[in-house]
């Protein structure tokens, strides 16, 4: 009898180990911070009952420890997909309230891998997307935002297929940087002094810049995970530096060919600019959730977060005499601010609204126009863009630190394990 209690106890324990590392596994790959994945499996394993559960990550190592058990499982790939991490915050959710047993919350963790929210014709449709509106903020004409659309398509097929036969995202994004320059510099041939290739490019790297990486970073950092933000806010730069790379290759290959001269830009009235980027961003914000796989009942929210900040942005530049690093600190305030007060009212995790909403925000311009100079040797263009570059990064990371700071103090008050004498 007590042979048999054993047996049943340590399979108890089994599962629950098994259950908790898979939900981490899932949460961590697909584009979940560190810090929610470690809370996930440990609020897991304290619902099992048992004395002396751990749980920790490191940047690419699970542990989890319940009774005289542990056990270590290692990440060696990533995604985003947004909606699998809700998806595994909803079942811890009911696994911790008694609404799943833990055999349930296992299968159903399981069943998610597999699943599909957006075929591939629709998030290839919304990279197109995002392409071809982003020039817009620099009121370009038409035909950037046509040679924009078809980068948009050839860099979610590239990064479909690299994607699939597992290669590193570092040979990645220095392929699809070099792809892209090379592409729009064929449309420019092709259409002769239709096309501004720096307008195309500068708005073509946005949507590839590592927006989870870096929101994940500080909000691990915030959280106390020191490691694991760092290794989040190197994995940002390294990224970064691998499109600048590709980007600086192409341009390098550019040097030995002339282009057609480039037609200027088109004149559009401050207030239909404002009104454009609006709808502009509204729309992008749209693209990016579908791209980064947003739950479907969320696409509203971070469409609204993205078209909000984006007004704060024009509006500020537009009628006040702010710096641009400010009016994006400012804009990325109320873009957290929103997000974490839909994230907390409809209870998914706020990483879904702030990487859709920061997009329309992200230094794509400037980090362009710093390789641009690096490759054509105007260092002073280079040196005073990357700066750029390095302060619009740091405003949005900032701000985001300050908003879920002040958020988690509000939580911790209302939890009264805060105590102020």
């Amino acid at each position: 009898m007590k042979k048999s209690t054993e047996e049943s106890r340590e399979k108890i324990i089994e599962e629950y180990l098994d259950t908790a590392l898979l939900a981490g596994r899932i949460s961590l790959e697909n584009g979940g911070e560190t810090s929610r994945s470690e809370n996930t499996m440990q609020y897991i394993l304290e619902s099992s009952g048992i004395e002396d559960s751990f749980a920790d990550i490191t940047s690419t190592t699970m542990f989890a420890s319940l009774g005289d058990k542990t056990k270590i499982s290692r990440i060696d790939r990533w995604d985003n997909n947004l909606n699998k991490v809700c998806t595994v915050n909803s079942i811890s959710r009911n696994l911790c309230s008694g609404q799943l047993t833990i055999h349930e919350a296992h299968t159903l963790l399981t069943e998610s891998q597999t699943e599909v929210l957006y075929p591939l014709w629709l998030r290839l449709g919304a990279s197109m997307m995002i392409a071809a509106l982003l020039p817009l903020f620099s009121g370009s004409n038409p035909m950037n935002c046509i040679a924009a659309v078809f980068n948009g398509l050839i860099m979610g097929l590239a990064g479909e297929v690299f994607s699939h036969i597992r290669i590193r995202y570092f040979i990645i994004n220095l392929f699809q940087g070099l792809l892209m320059v090379l592409l729009t510099d064929l449309f420019a041939v092709l259409f002769s002094g239709m096309i501004n290739t720096n307008e195309v490019l500068a708005a073509s790297i946005a949507p590839m810049l590592p927006g989870i990486a870096l929101t994940n970073g500080v909000r691990d950092l915030l959280s106390g995970d020191y490691l694991s933000g760092a290794g989040r806010m190197m994995e940002a730069l390294v990224k970064a530096l691998s499109i600048a790379l590709g980007v600086a290759a192409g341009l390098s290959i550019q040097k030995l060919y002339t282009l057609p001269v480039a037609v200027s830009q088109i004149t559009i009235h401050p207030a239909c600019l404002i009104l454009l980027q609006i709808l502009s961003a509204y729309i992008i914000s749209v693209g990016y959730a579908v791209k980064m796989v947003n739950p479907i009942r969320s696409i509203w929210g971070s469409a609204l977060v993205g078209s909000a900040g984006r007004l704060a942005f024009t509006f500020l530049m537009q009628f006040t005499s702010v710096t641009e690093t400010i009016a994006t600190f400012l804009a990325t305030l109320l873009i957290a601010l929103m997000g974490n007060l839909m994230a907390r009212r409809y209870k998914t995790p706020v990483t879904v609204y702030l990487i859709s909403g920061i997009m329309c925000l992200v230094p794509g311009i400037a980090l362009y126009q710093s390789v641009y100079g690096f490759v054509f040797g105007d260092m002073a263009l280079c040196q005073s863009e990357l700066i750029n570059t390095l302060l619009i990064s740091g405003a949005i990371a900032v701000a985001i630190f300050l908003v879920d700071t002040g958020f988690n103090i509000l939580t911790y008050a209302k939890n009264k394990t805060l105590f102020i004498k």
